[in-house]
C-alpha cells in the first residue's frame, strides 16, 4: 500500500477526502434480545488504513427537571468492542469495506428506573384497557409517551491521522419476546389478525416517538409476539384520501413512498378507500402487509413484520 505523502496527512487531518461510517441496524429491538449491526465504512479521496470499528452503546437517563448548580446527567456509555474483522484494513478511495456483529440490547425494565410504573404499564393487561386492546375494531392510538431512557448505538472508525467518522443510530427496546421471533411472509391483512390471534395478541402499541415508527402486540403477561416498522400509505382528510409520501410531519422513513404508477396523491373516498388504495399499493410494491385497522386516521403498512414462532 502507497504512503501517504505529508499533504495528504495533513488533508486527512482536518477530514478532507476522508472515509466515512454508516451503521444499519433494526431500529427495533426486543428487551434482552441479540441486536444484529451492520457498518460500511466508506473510502473518501484519499488511501487510509482502519484501525477498527468500535461499538458502543448509550443509554441517555429519562429527562428530568433541571436541578439548579446541578449538570444535566450524560448517558452511561457501555464499550461492545470491535467488530470482527475491522482491524488494520486498508480503505482504498472510493472503496467499502463491511462489517458485522451483534450486541446484547438492554432490558427494558432497566430503561424505566426512575418511573417503574410507565413499564409495569406495558406488561399488565387489565379488563376495561380498551385503549391498547388489538382485539376490537377502530382506530389504534399514538402511544407517543411510552418511552422512558433513550438508547442509541455508535459506530466509531479508527483511522490514524484523520478526524475520526462516527455513526448513531437510535435503538427502542421493547417488552420481551414470547419467543424465538422470525421474519413473516407476506400475507393479506385478514391473514395477519388470524395469526395475531393464533400467538394470543391481547394488546396493540403503536410509536410514533423517534426517527422510525414502528408497532408491536403482546400478550396479556407482556411478552412481545410480532413488531413492525411502519410506513403509514395515506390518511382520511374531510376532502378525500391523501397520500403520506409527502407529509414531513411523518419521518421520511415511515412514508410509505410514491409509485411509478402513482399520477395523483389525493383521491375521494373515506376509510373504505383508504384501505383499498393502501392494499392496491403494497400488493403492487409487494412491500409489506397492511395494517388491518386504522392508525388514528391513517392506513399504514408492516414492513419488517417480526413474528413469534
Amino acid at each position: 500500500m502507497a504512503r501517504m505523502g505529508f499533504f495528504d496527512k495533513i488533508k486527512a487531518s482536518v477530514g478532507i477526502g476522508g472515509a466515512k461510517i454508516e451503521l444499519l441496524s433494526s431500529p427495533i429491538v426486543t428487551s434482552g434480545a441479540k441486536l444484529p449491526v451492520r457498518t460500511v465504512v466508506r473510502g473518501g479521496k484519499l488511501a487510509q488504513t482502519l484501525n477498527a470499528v468500535e461499538l458502543t452503546l448509550e443509554v441517555w437517563p429519562e429527562k428530568q427537571p433541571p436541578v439548579e448548580g446541578k449538570p444535566a446527567p450524560g448517558p452511561a456509555v457501555t464499550s461492545l468492542g470491535k467488530m470482527a474483522g475491522s482491524e488494520g484494513k486498508a480503505i482504498a478511495p472510493g472503496a467499502e469495506l463491511f462489517f458485522e456483529g451483534g450486541l446484547e440490547a438492554p432490558l427494558c425494565q432497566d430503561l424505566y428506573q426512575a418511573d417503574p410504573t410507565r413499564y409495569a404499564a406495558l406488561l399488565l393487561s387489565w379488563e376495561g384497557d380498551e385503549e391498547t386492546a388489538w382485539n376490537r375494531e377502530g382506530p389504534v392510538p399514538m402511544t407517543d409517551s411510552w418511552e422512558s431512557a433513550t438508547a442509541y448505538v455508535v459506530a466509531s472508525a479508527d483511522i490514524p491521522g484523520a478526524i475520526d467518522p462516527s455513526a448513531k443510530q437510535r435503538i427502542h427496546v421493547i417488552p420481551e419476546a414470547a419467543g424465538k421471533m422470525s421474519r413473516a411472509p407476506l400475507m393479506a391483512d385478514d391473514a395477519l389478525t388470524g395469526m395475531l390471534e393464533a400467538r394470543g395478541a391481547e394488546r396493540v402499541f403503536v410509536s410514533n416517538s423517534g426517527d422510525v415508527w414502528f408497532a408491536w402486540w403482546s400478550r396479556g403477561d407482556g411478552r412481545v409476539v410480532a413488531y413492525s416498522p411502519l410506513q403509514i400509505v395515506c390518511s382520511v382528510r374531510p376532502d378525500g384520501v391523501h397520500r403520506a409520501c409527502d407529509n414531513e410531519r411523518i419521518p421520511a422513513p415511515s412514508r410509505f413512498p410514491k409509485q411509478a404508477s402513482e399520477s395523483t396523491l389525493v383521491h375521494a373516498g373515506e376509510l373504505d378507500e383508504a384501505f383499498a388504495l393502501a392494499r392496491s399499493l403494497v400488493t403492487t410494491a409487494r412491500a409489506g402487509v397492511v395494517m388491518p385497522r386504522p392508525i388514528g386516521n391513517a392506513v399504514a403498512v408492516l414492513t419488517e413484520l417480526m413474528v413469534v414462532d
